[in-house]
């Protein structure tokens, strides 16, 4: 039996729950090849060849992309081939591999390296607390507090900038191995002192975190005499996850609905069309994705729908926000999203590694691409970090647009925000993102 808790999530480890080879967008299928059974040694430079060499094979064969000359992998990987060759350390040669591969802002490309990252991970059971750390410049703020969670039950916050313990960094999810409490040392606000909080991580697979965060964001907020549906979807990849909200999530009764893709990194299109049924109940369109083709709803949700996004939301997880966009079943709030829709597959290359690779393009109806551009919000919506407090603008301005179409005029109590929603106790000036020192 499971513990009852969530808790985020590396994209590294939302990639390998979305490894279906089935209609995904960003989910890589794995290849095997009886070529590299034979292992090269990267800490030798013809290792290291041998890997780059591979590379630059396997992206002339499968790599299927769009964009300017500039973007292409495999001369990036040339340019760069002699400095790589020179790095004698293998921390250090990964670290450069995946800086050159970035550098090309092509989403779903990366070498997931042997016994690390994702091919140890299927009987892994990661150490979390329900809560990530975003680096301000030197310092650290909270910007992902999951529902439900050993954080957020301990009173951790969006915003909370968290300082050194014993002259260490602050560290959340995932942790390392251990049994102990993390013991955190928090300033909600500049003029505030700081103080501890202790928090006891739970262990499990990182799939049943993703599924335990979304069934903790599912509720009901009232607006005036109006019902709000809210769900915090954070993941397309868990079957099981959409099989439960088709049986249980009916939102029938509720005047309007927030569907939260914030920080969602995909997985599977046809689980997202899914969800579109679960809010339509009608015969679907279809987009076309790999020559083959995935149902999404002709027919509009006919009560207002608002889906919030932001730059962590990728993948199947655009696909479903530009559907409900394109076809006219809501309104889209927040920040454009990330951009990164390619399908992709994982190849094997010498040294037992496995690199990710986009293989092919996924279009919409009308044949755009959303890759490199993703999709642009109705609304405009940014949330600050630094000491937000727990703030959640995005959140407020779904809840302004669904109000001015329901013409519900009472005013929505604030302790009736989902979760992650806290009262607007102060009013801050601070944008978030910003790398002025923190006194």
């Amino acid at each position: 039996m499971k513990p009852g808790y969530p808790a985020a999530v590396l994209l590294v480890v939302s990639l390998s729950t979305g490894c279906a080879a089935r209609g995904t967008a960003g989910g890589a299928a794995v290849r095997d090849d009886a070529a590299t059974v034979a292992r090269a040694d990267t800490f030798t430079a013809p290792g290291r060849a041998a890997v780059l060499d591979a590379m630059t094979t396997i992206l002339a064969a499968n790599y299927v992309g769009e964009g300017s000359p500039a973007q292409n992998p495999a001369e990036h990987l040339e340019a760069r081939r002699d400095a790589l060759l020179a790095l004698t350390d293998a921390d250090a040669f990964y670290a450069a591999l995946n800086e050159t591969l970035a550098a090309t802002g092509i989403g779903h490309l990366y070498v997931f390296r042997a016994g690390r990252d994702l091919f140890d991970r299927d009987n892994f059971e990661d150490r979390m607390v329900g809560a990530t750390l975003r680096q301000v410049g030197d310092y650290f703020f909270v910007d992902d507090v999951w529902e439900g969670g050993p954080a957020a039950q301990a009173g951790l916050r969006y915003g909370d900038q968290l300082l050194p313990v014993d002259d260490r960094s602050p560290m959340l999810d995932p942790l390392p191995p251990g049994n102990g409490r993390l013991r955190l040392w928090v300033r909600r606000s500049r003029e505030s002192p700081p103080f501890f909080m202790e928090i006891t991580p739970v262990a499990s697979d990182t799939a049943w975190y993703l599924a335990e965060a979304t069934r903790a964001s599912l509720s009901r907020v009232p607006m005036g005499a109006c019902r709000i549906g809210h769900v915090h979807l954070r993941t397309f990849a868990n079957e099981t996850l959409v099989d439960e909200l088709i049986a249980g999530a009916d939102f029938d009764d509720s005047d309007g609905l927030i569907i939260d893709l914030r920080g969602n990194n995909g997985g599977e299109i046809r689980l997202a069309g899914e969800v579109f049924d679960l809010l339509t109940r009608e015969p679907s369109v279809w987009i076309r994705y790999d020559r083959r083709s995935y149902p999404f709803p002709a027919t509009s949700w006919n009560r207002p729908l608002v889906v919030l996004v932001d730059n962590r939301t990728r993948s199947a997880a655009e696909i479903f926000a530009a559907a409900v966009q394109a076809r006219g079943l809501g309104t889209i709030v927040g920040t454009t999203t990330a951009g990164q829709v390619q399908g992709s597959q994982l190849f094997p290359l010498p040294d037992g590694s496995r690199f990710l690779v986009p293989v092919s393009q996924v279009l919409l109806p009308d044949g755009d691409s959303l890759e490199g551009r993703g999709v642009i919000p109705d609304v405009s919506s940014v949330r600050p970090l630094m000491f937000a407090d727990g703030d959640d603008p995005p959140m407020a301005h779904a809840m302004q647009v669904l109000a001015q179409q329901l013409a519900c005029p009472e005013e929505l109590p604030p302790e009736s925000f989902p979760q992650e929603t806290l009262p607007p106790e102060k009013s801050l000036d601070d944008a978030g993102g910003s790398s002025v020192p923190v006194p």
